[in-house]
C-alpha cells in the first residue's frame, strides 16, 4: 500500500527525534510494502522493527525488504482470544452445540512449548 508524504515525513521525523533521544530502534506499524521498508531503512539511521500479520509481507519478504526485527504485537493473543470467544458463544449460545474440531494443540504439546 503507497504511502502518503504526510506519512512518510510524519514517520521520518519522529524516526529521527528517537535517534537523538537516544533510541535503539524505531519501529514502524502498518501493512508496509517492500519499497517503503526499504526506503525507511535507507532513510532513518536507527534499525527499523516492523509488524507481521495479516496483511503484512512474510518474513522473509520483510528480511529482505531491509526490517531488523519483526513482531507479532498482539496478533497472536487477538487469535487466541478470537478462538475463546468463538467457543463461548458457542457455549452460552447454543445449548445443543458442539465444537467441530478439537484445538490444533493439545495440553501436551502446550506444555512441551512452555516448559523451562
Amino acid at each position: 500500500m503507497p504511502r502518503s508524504d504526510v506519512w512518510v515525513k510524519e514517520t521520518l521525523s519522529r524516526a529521527n527525534a528517537y535517534a537523538r533521544a537516544g533510541a535503539s530502534g524505531v519501529f514502524v506499524l502498518g501493512a508496509l510494502s517492500a519499497a517503503t521498508i526499504s526506503m525507511l531503512v535507507d532513510t532513518i539511521e536507527l534499525p527499523l522493527n516492523v509488524a507481521f500479520g495479516h496483511g503484512t509481507l512474510s518474513v522473509g519478504d520483510l528480511a529482505r525488504a531491509g526490517a531488523s526485527r519483526v513482531s507479532a504485537g498482539s496478533a497472536i493473543a487477538e487469535a487466541a482470544y478470537s478462538v475463546a470467544s468463538d467457543w463461548a458463544a458457542q457455549m452460552i449460545g447454543t445449548p445443543g452445540a458442539v465444537v467441530s474440531a478439537p484445538p490444533t494443540l493439545g495440553w501436551a504439546a502446550i506444555n512441551e512449548v512452555v516448559r523451562d
